[in-house]
């Protein structure tokens, strides 16, 4: 087998809803071997179903004889397949990448976004009314909840934005509406349960284990020990003690865990965020985002601007997950493998906010001003996990496709993955 190396990185945005991929493959990479100084590199890309082949050669410039090359081959995922005779718009960008798009097939049906989240809410029901639990905090496995609670109702919550949907679509009032919001406040021994949270009442929280950091809209909750995000309140007033909360207090499911239990272990920091921007831009005309952190101070902070480009993408790439510079080798190039990877992701354009320069203000004025844009306030430390997480991600894509009308292209991973 080659040397990993020499396997060139390839990139597939795979269009579900066409069965049409748009394929990528980059070859200047091999431009650096140590034979290339003594002729012209000539590469041959072969396309078979299930991979593709790089025959790779260097001509003499003196004699025109061939000399030895490298022959590898990148591998597709298993349940994914090309129709190399479906190729058209076949293109090269300069001299490093080969361009074109495809027809596929899956030999196996790979679930959706939103089939996987309400397969999992109600393994996640079904765990939660089963006995008494302790929950607590996954990062020191401090006890958040009364211990050993048994809920007495254990309820799925409707999406985000129900009541602006359901507004929308009544044409003879809405008070009632506003009346039946009330009915989702958890009582006592309540859990009700969202996308990426659970939904409790304050009465079960442990008092000496909490503590509050005020915020603008939603105030956060950290855990007492180590300082971890474990949710928020949403409260009109400072809140300072667990005495004084009135409203219901949000558990995020990638901060707690149950003891003897493996409940909500496939949630992180990603699936977090990529489940609360699905979550958010449902019923709602455009999907664009503030991302912004709340001052002790009161003053706001902007870190971000996102634009929703696709809730249930997928994409296929060979490089080798890492940190954020850990797709690259010491010498510049890419880390890769022989087999491709298919991932369930959501797929963003960004602008990050630049060191020097005052047209970011401009801009996010703009975007704030626009009544179709939603701002999302989170901790300082969530702002820049999503950050390096996109920036990570911007590193996967080809390099000609990583901008779009000055956004970049980065993407979250999802649960079904």
């Amino acid at each position: 087998m080659a040397d990993n190396s020499s396997v060139p990185p390839i990139w597939c945005d795979v269009g579900k809803n066409f069965n049409a991929t748009y394929l990528v493959v980059s070859l200047g990479h091999t431009a650096r071997r140590k034979f290339a100084n003594s002729g012209d590199l000539k590469k041959k890309v072969k396309i078979c179903p299930q991979h593709l082949e790089i025959n790779s050669h260097v001509v003499s410039v003196d004699t025109m004889d061939k000399i030895h090359g490298d022959n590898v081959s990148v591998h597709f995922p298993v349940s994914f397949s090309v129709i190399p005779r479906s190729v058209s718009g076949l293109s090269t960008c300069g001299k490093n990448e080969i361009q074109m798009r495809l027809g596929f097939e899956h030999q196996t049906c790979h679930e959706s976004q939103e089939g996987f989240t309400k397969r999992i809410l109600k393994e996640e029901l079904r765990e939660l009314r089963k006995g008494c639990h302790s929950v607590c905090c996954r990062m020191c496995g401090a006890s958040i909840l009364s211990p050993e609670i048994q809920f007495d109702r254990v309820l799925e919550l409707p999406s985000e934005n129900w009541l602006k949907l359901a507004q929308d679509w009544c044409c003879h009032g809405t008070s009632h509406l506003t009346s039946a919001a009330g009915v989702l406040e958890p009582g006592e021994k309540d859990c009700f349960v969202g996308e990426y949270y659970i939904k409790v009442h304050p009465s079960t929280m442990e008092p000496r284990r909490l503590q509050f950091a005020p915020g603008n809209e939603d105030q956060v909750i950290e855990c007492c020990r180590c300082k971890t995000t474990l949710g928020c309140i949403r409260a009109d007033s400072v809140v300072m003690d667990l005495s004084d909360v009135e409203s219901s207090i949000y558990l995020y499911k990638h901060t707690v865990s149950l003891r003897f239990s493996n409940l909500f272990r496939t949630y992180c920091m990603e699936t977090f965020l990529s489940s609360c921007l699905t979550s958010k831009s449902q019923g709602t005309a455009n999907f664009r985002f503030l991302i912004q952190e709340s001052k002790q101070n009161g003053g706001i902070q902007t870190h971000a601007c996102l634009w929703l480009f696709n809730a249930d993408a997928a994409m296929i790439t060979n490089i080798e997950p890492g940190t954020l510079y850990g797709c690259y080798s010491k010498t510049g190039l890419f880390s890769v493998r022989n087999t491709a990877r298919y991932l369930q992701v959501v797929k963003i354009l960004y602008k990050l906010k630049p060191p020097l320069g005052t047209d970011w203000e401009h801009e996010v004025d703009s975007w704030r001003n626009n009544p179709t844009v939603q701002l999302l306030t989170f901790p300082k430390e969530t702002c820049l996990h999503l950050i390096l997480l996109l920036m990570k991600s911007t590193t996967a894509v080809a390099p000609t496709m990583r901008e779009i009308n000055g956004f970049k292209v980065g993407y979250l991973k999802t649960l079904n993955n």
